[in-house]
């Protein structure tokens, strides 16, 4: 993999520091580990949608359970973000992170209602896999600093981010699979749209 050295990708640092503050003044309000605490801040649940508050799609993807659960995003959020954001930039970074991250969300949410019982659902992963979705599409596309990124090795890490998911407990396998079809779907737009502008 190619990096420079010297970029600085503000856009992953900055949404790194949103879910780590966010994080931390939760943690001071309360127990992030406490599906009831959580679904009363922003966490993600079908009574919540149906109160009203449809803006928890959006608060959802920047609350975690627990510091693992951070730091298991954060983690792979910097060593992939970084490069995605050198190729195409902070601002694009971000409206794939914090759209891909809705569109995880919507499926989220669609997969909540079809559960039993109550279920709340929280975390950066649907935001996480859409950059890593938007990056394996550039890579196969070979798109400028991201050719130097095997495609083998790309699609070796998708595989095992969605098989991880599903070997693992207590993770949100709709948001994740959504969340990548959502970055796929937003890389292209970038990269066609950039097509066309020139």
């Amino acid at each position: 993999m190619y990096l420079n050295d010297d970029y600085i990708p503000k856009g992953t640092v900055t949404m790194i520091l949103i879910n780590t503050v966010v994080f931390l003044i939760m943690e001071l309000l309360g127990d992030t580990k406490d599906s009831l605490f959580m679904a009363s801040h922003g966490a993600l649940s079908v009574q919540a949608i149906e109160s009203g508050k449809q803006y928890y799609l959006l608060t959802a993807m920047f609350l975690h359970f627990g510091f693992v659960h951070l730091l298991n995003n954060m983690f792979v959020l910097f060593f992939t973000g970084r490069y995605l954001e050198q190729e195409i930039g902070p601002v694009p970074f971000c409206i794939i992170y914090v759209f891909g991250g809705l569109i995880g969300n919507l499926f989220s949410l669609w997969n909540l209602y079809h559960a039993e019982g109550v279920v709340v659902s929280a975390g950066a992963s649907g935001a996480v896999f859409a950059v890593i979705g938007a990056m394996f599409l550039l890579v196969l596309l070979r798109c400028g600093r991201l050719a130097q990124v095997r495609r083998q090795g790309m699609i070796l890490m998708v595989l095992l981010s969605i098989y991880q998911g599903y070997t693992s407990i207590n993770v949100d396998n709709a948001a994740h699979i959504a969340g990548l079809c959502g970055g796929i779907l937003l890389g292209g737009i970038y990269y066609f749209s950039r097509i066309y502008r020139r």
